[in-house]
């Protein structure tokens, strides 16, 4: 039976790329949602997950640059942005405005039957409005995509007579208005991105939060919010997918992402011995030592200890053969829990 959901993605800029890996996730497991609601970027992965056109969404992501949404240089950064703001009173959205038009179809998301929500900050009365898609006036999707994400800065015209802006300003996690709208399954999809990001209330609802476990972002592009570089977009959209697999319980690890194998079966097994188990919790950090898969507890601390590439998904016996390598190349690495990890899988 399919699980549904109603799905709530945060706000954050080029971090909003880690939501397409989450989707991605989402799609592989089968989980559906009927509501999606979001904030800022989030808004507009909402559309296109609400269009349910996964190409239009790898299309859009793919070509976004500063310079395609902002009209700045290839080689832009937040400085460039600032001089552009304070030199033109904002930056244009009209390169933004184009690339939505290419890729989000306001016809399939109302048709969809996927109910669709945004949020803009009202500036006329200093308020913020969360809109459901039959709320927003027939063919003018674009305009108020364009508001709900007015990061500070950039120009909007007005909608109706309201000047609006980025809803992240008052609220970038829009939770409240799905679970006060009665949805009792959400998944809620934060990226750590600027603006008001209220911690979500568990009371009374079956509540998923999936949240980058690893914060890279360079301070030159304010935490990544302004840094579409491709291996930025590539490593953080793969660690949207990774995260959402951990927390559905295909993949396991504290740091790493290690999947469970016939290899992570049968050193489990070695550790129901009183011995074994006794050594495993003496050594193991205190967090771990109950840790429900022991064996893949201990492969994730040795592969902190050679500080191998998180944004990976292993396969334990794959894990295991490295750091096996590491041991033979240089015997004096391994430390009392490498020993332990030894006697688990011969």
């Amino acid at each position: 039976m399919e699980n549904r959901y109603a799905l709530v993605l945060a706000g954050g800029g080029a971090k909003g790329i880690y939501q397409i890996g989450v989707w991605k996730a989402l799609r592989e497991l089968g989980i559906c949602y009927d509501v999606v609601i979001g904030s800022s970027i989030g808004a507009v992965n909402g559309a296109l997950m609400a269009q349910n056109d996964w190409d239009s969404a790898f299309e859009l992501w793919r070509a976004v640059t500063l310079e395609k949404i902002l009209g700045l240089p290839p080689d832009a950064g937040v400085k460039d942005f600032l001089i552009g703001v304070v030199k033109n009173f904002g930056v244009s959205a009209a390169p933004l405005k184009r690339l939505l038009e290419r890729h989000i179809d306001e016809k399939k998301i109302r048709t969809s039957g996927i109910r669709y929500g945004l949020t803009t900050f009202n500036l006329s009365r200093l308020r913020q409005e969360e809109l459901f898609i039959e709320e927003i006036p027939e063919g003018e999707l674009i305009p108020y995509l364009l508001a709900a994400t007015a990061f500070p800065g950039i120009k909007t015209q007005p909608l109706h007579g309201k000047r609006c802006m980025d809803g992240g300003i008052a609220d970038n996690i829009p939770f409240r208005i799905v679970r006060d709208s009665g949805y009792k399954n959400i998944i809620t999809v934060d990226i750590s991105g600027l603006g008001r990001n209220k911690a979500p209330d568990y009371e009374g609802v079956n509540l998923i939060y999936i949240k980058n476990s690893i914060d890279f972002g360079k301070i030159s592009t304010l935490f990544g919010v302004f840094d579409f570089e491709s291996e930025f977009l590539d490593r953080f959209c793969r660690l949207g997918y990774l995260d959402t697999l951990k927390i559905f319980g295909r993949c396991f690890g504290t740091d790493y992402f290690i999947e469970e194998d016939e290899c992570a079966l049968k050193a489990r097994g070695k550790l129901l011995n009183p011995g074994l188990s006794e050594e495993y919790r003496r050594l193991m950090p205190k967090n771990l030592r109950y840790y429900i898969k022991p064996e893949i507890a201990v492969a994730d601390v040795l592969a902190k200890h050679f500080n191998f590439e998180r944004i990976v998904l292993y396969r334990f016996e794959e894990i295991s053969r490295l750091i096996r390598s590491k041991f033979n190349e240089n015997p004096s690495l391994k430390n009392k829990i490498g020993s332990l990890f030894e006697k688990l899988i011969v």
